[in-house]
């Protein structure tokens, strides 16, 4: 059972046969290629999926919409940089790229859109930074959001990064300049070009 796809590995070039079967890849034996180019997923490092523009309420059909669009590109991972989505620990869909988010948008009073993210002060940031990269692993604080607005004092996001790199927060780390992780997974692109990608699932273990 499951999907047989063969292809051109990059960058390499080498030929390979393999069969998805669920959450599983299993190798087999080369067979005449299906003129693809297979490729580690992709990752889109910043993203807001279930949202057209700032001041959008989230739409998780917008969501899915969107995640649909990333995996049709091969991409297999999406890093989304704060979200309105009201829950915080929403769990993966399999058939969707995985999303790595940060917690909620960490904003001084006047900085950012209405309604969105988190409203703290000065003396209550960092204490906020730890508990939202808690929940998430990490958070984004915004700084100087319009070209007018006051920016973060320096001497907060200096705490912040100190909170950081002493890996005093229980959930990975508080940072005013949040990092990603990239996680695995197999892209099948139509080698005349990439705009019909067919995605393999990502994060595929060899079960042979």
């Amino acid at each position: 059972m499951g999907v047989r796809i063969s292809g051109t590995v990059l960058p390499s070039r080498e030929q390979v046969s393999f069969v998805v079967d669920g959450d599983r890849l299993r190798a087999e034996p080369v067979s005449t290629s299906d003129s693809l180019w297979l490729l580690p997923g992709l990752v889109d490092v910043h993203s807001h999926p279930g949202m057209e523009k700032p001041g959008d309420a989230y739409s998780h059909t917008m969501f899915r919409d969107h995640m649909l669009a990333h995996r049709a590109a091969g991409v297999l991972t999406v890093r989304s940089p704060g979200s309105p989505d009201p829950v915080a620990d929403r769990p993966d869909d399999l058939d969707l790229p995985r999303l790595v988010r940060g917690g909620t948008w960490l904003a001084l009073p006047g900085l950012f859109f209405p309604l969105y993210g988190r409203r703290v002060t000065e003396e209550s940031l960092v204490a906020a930074a730890v508990e939202e990269a808690a929940a998430t692993g990490w958070c984004k604080v915004i700084g100087d959001w319009m070209p007018d607005d006051p920016p973060v004092p320096l001497g907060a996001v200096l705490q912040v990064r100190q909170v950081r790199d002493a890996g005093e927060s229980p959930g990975g780390g508080a940072a005013a300049t949040p990092s990603y992780r990239a996680y695995s997974g197999v892209a099948a692109v139509p080698s005349p070009g990439p705009s019909s990608a067919a995605v393999a699932r990502r994060d595929l273990q060899d079960s042979a």
